[in-house]
């Protein structure tokens, strides 16, 4: 209790509920990581530097801010790897360019020490593999499915929505290939 209110405290938010009545007041709190700071400046580079009629000059300008981004962890390094992986998936009418920007970053991150004693140490190379290795696998993991449940989905098909979302899907399994 403070004052005359009592506090509710969450990881998200914080709420004032007043004791004789009126307003409640509500505090909300965005907790963000390293991790999301890292991903979200990837991703707001990638938008930037979009190519258009210089796509070479926008790949490498691309590449050097990229590059520039401090990593201080593993962690931030996935975070790199998995925003641009991301962004390519969906976005398959510039992989082109986002292939360019990966082979560009290639050897521009530090490498960083193994969380396994005695582990290989994680680089650029080996999270990228690792990244679109789990990509590639995840849709297998949903077509293996016995024939008795691919039968019930296709009969679930008929709505324009799963159809489209069912594209959806397929385009990316293709677009990680």
């Amino acid at each position: 209790t403070i004052g005359a209110c009592t506090v509710h405290e969450h990881d998200a938010f914080r709420a004032f509920w007043p004791e004789h009545g009126g307003d409640l007041d509500v505090q909300l709190t965005i907790r963000r990581t390293r991790e999301d700071e890292v991903e979200q400046a990837v991703l707001t580079l990638l938008g930037q530097e979009l190519p258009t009629s210089g796509g070479e000059e926008s790949c490498k300008t691309a590449v050097d801010e990229l590059a520039s981004i401090e990593l201080r962890s593993a962690s931030e390094l996935t975070s790199v790897v998995q925003a641009i992986y991301t962004r390519a998936l969906a976005d398959p009418s510039h992989c082109e360019y986002y292939a360019d920007v990966i082979l560009g970053l290639g050897g521009r991150y530090p490498d960083f020490p193994s969380e396994t004693e005695g582990g290989r140490p994680v680089t650029f190379t080996r999270v990228l593999l690792n990244t679109a290795q789990e990509e590639f696998e995840r849709p297998r993991d949903s077509l293996d499915d016995d024939d008795e449940k691919a039968a019930g989905q296709e009969r679930r098909l008929h709505s324009a929505d799963d159809r489209l979302e069912m594209k959806g899907q397929k385009d990316k399994m293709l677009a990680n290939m």
